[in-house]
């Protein structure tokens, strides 16, 4: 039986900022549906039949998570303890809710935090407040306070029009004015309903010139997730981040109604719900079958794919960026362009690469 990667949605799509190129702004973003407490313990009652005593993550997204309120979060640590879950929590955040209690609890707990900010205010302007307010000085302020107290989160930064052009800038502002040493960046399709998308080439520009600084500081602390997945995978290495897994359709999600559906929320992608069917008897049953097929034809029968070099070691990419109109994932040209970069960089200090 696959096993699955598990990503709980407490609030839904639900945010209280509205940034420019959220792909949720195509939805009601106003804080309407809550998970209840029912749903969690149903939730976690049935992580309990499936994981067993294996150890396993619950990724906490939104929208944004924190709209829940710590009193279910600590509902949820209760639960988890008390069906004695082997559970990581990691949760992603845009910090303008981060709190010294949020920040504590996080710590008593072992919550693993990710932070979405862009970079210093120029290259952060796109993400906004409903009121077109800049959050950039509160986000910033809560993220030093956060880190004083002994937080150590990772951080990811959307590229976007707003600092394609700025990578040195946007590197230098988590290592030097942030302090922090885990982050990672994801990219804006040009082809996106969104004005503010990056070509593949941009994106491949950006991560070149990131490369660049991270040996040039040459700090072992600094990790990049993505450019180390790819030394990793280029090297002969496992899975080391989601977008670069052969195992792509057991990333799933359960919302704030205990609907089951794939990370990418691609189309028609409700599978079931957990009042109906559980963890187990979906993933054992036929749709999840059909469905984990249909993400492996995405490469097993694509022709940008078959017979590339590359293939080997993106996987096909990632399936929430797979692009119906090219029928390949949209950062698909950018890998192409930074893996023989990062080859050449591999075996110039004596490694070796399985492609």
């Amino acid at each position: 039986m696959r096993r699955i990667h598990l990503e709980v949605k407490p609030v839904n799509d639900a945010c209280n900022l509205r940034c420019s190129y959220c792909f949720y702004n195509s939805t009601d973003q106003q804080l309407r549906t809550k998970m209840s407490e029912e749903t969690l313990t149903l939730l976690l009652g049935q992580a309990r039949d499936y994981y067993g005593d294996d150890p396993f993550t619950i990724q906490w997204h939104g929208g944004e998570p924190l709209l829940r309120g710590l009193e279910f979060f600590r509902t949820a640590v209760c639960e988890v303890q008390r069906l004695g879950l082997k559970c990581t929590h990691l949760i992603q955040t845009n910090a303008t809710l981060l709190t010294d209690a949020w920040v504590d609890f996080f710590l008593e707990h072992g919550f693993r935090v990710g932070i979405s900010v862009d970079g210093d205010a120029s290259a952060n302007r796109l993400r906004i407040y409903e009121n077109n307010a800049d959050s950039t000085e509160r986000v910033v302020r809560n993220i030093q306070r956060a880190c004083e107290r002994g937080l150590d989160p990772a951080f990811l930064a959307v590229v976007s029009r707003s600092n394609v052009d700025r990578p040195e800038a946007v590197f230098d502002f988590f290592y030097h004015t942030l302090a922090v040493r885990r982050f990672e960046f994801s990219a804006i399709d040009f082809g996106s309903s969104s004005d503010h998308g990056v070509t593949s080439e941009e994106f491949a520009e950006f991560m070149t010139r990131v490369f660049a600084r991270w040996t040039e500081i040459d700090d072992p602390a600094v990790h990049i997730r993505r450019l180390e997945s790819m030394l990793i995978k280029l090297q002969g290495g496992g899975d080391h981040l989601c977008i670069f897994s052969h195992d792509c359709a057991a990333f799933l999600k359960v919302d704030a109604l205990g609907r089951i559906m794939h990370c990418s929320e691609r189309g028609d992608q409700n599978f079931g719900n957990i009042h109906t069917t559980s963890l187990r008897q979906f993933a054992e049953g036929e749709v999840y079958a059909a469905f984990s097929a249909d993400v492996e034809m995405k490469t097993a029968a694509n022709p940008y794919c078959t017979g590339c070099e590359w293939l080997s070691v993106c996987e096909g990419g990632c399936y929430r960026n797979y692009s119906e109109e090219k029928k390949k994932d949209y950062l698909c040209d950018s890998y192409k362009a930074l893996f023989p970069r990062l080859r050449e960089w591999v075996t110039s200090h004596g490694g070796t690469t399985v492609v």
